[in-house]
């Protein structure tokens, strides 16, 4: 996701969690076949490849992991 690659994922709740919509997501073997011959367009690819990377850049980084953890400290007391 952060290098803008769409992501094909098996379907468990945190793989969705991270996705967040974007890439696609299979639960059997027949499902990721169908996933591998459906490409999508060039264009569905470089807007994808956008969302993602910025998705990364507001979710995914030390900052914001950080603040997740103390947030999740904090409702223990």
């Amino acid at each position: 996701m952060g290098c803008g690659a769409m992501v094909l994922a098996h379907n468990n709740p945190f793989n969705a969690s991270v996705l967040g919509g974007l890439g696609a997501l299979w639960s059997d073997e027949d499902e990721l076949q169908e996933l591998l011959k459906q490409r999508p367009s060039a264009e569905v690819r470089a807007e994808q490849a956008e969302i993602s990377k910025g998705r990364v850049k507001d979710y995914f980084n030390w900052s914001q992991i950080a603040n997740q953890y103390l947030e999740a400290m904090a409702g223990l007391r």
